[in-house]
């Protein structure tokens, strides 16, 4: 939830401590996995929300402009790798979660676009198709 703490966090921890919160890229680039989650209800709950602040650093009303404490803006495989992957690893499940592999959940979710390769803005326009839940069809968006 860098993307909300970032309006009053200078004001509550000061300038000098400010640039340690939300170091997402210093982590990875150190060789950490970052899980990621919704952060609900923090806030809003919506995934794609928290994957369009990890690559650009912004709330998705867009603000700020040039992104908060930009040079911790990670890339798009690496958010992707925080919402399945890397959540996985951090709920000890990666033996069996956050891969499309045989003998895995199969657990997923079907976007209406590609989140690697459309337009940063357009991320927040995406919607949600279905959702597979251990082989499950459990939504569905006809």
């Amino acid at each position: 939830h860098c993307t909300s703490d970032m309006r009053w966090i200078n004001d509550r921890i000061g300038e000098s401590r400010f640039h340690r919160i939300s170091r997402w890229k210093a982590f990875i680039d150190a060789g950490c996995q970052i899980p990621g989650g919704s952060d609900c209800p923090i806030e809003e709950g919506n995934p794609l929300f928290e994957y369009y602040a990890a690559i650009t650093r912004q709330d998705h009303d867009g603000y700020p402009s040039e992104g908060w404490e930009a040079q911790e803006c990670i890339s798009r495989l690496d958010a992707l790798k925080m919402f399945t992957t890397w959540a996985a690893y951090g709920e000890f499940a990666e033996h069996r979660r956050g891969k499309i592999r045989p003998g895995f959940d199969a657990d997923l979710t079907i976007l209406s676009d590609n989140i690697i390769n459309c337009p940063p803005d357009k991320i927040l326009q995406i919607k949600i198709l279905g959702t597979i839940v251990e082989g499950d069809m459990v939504y569905l968006q006809l």
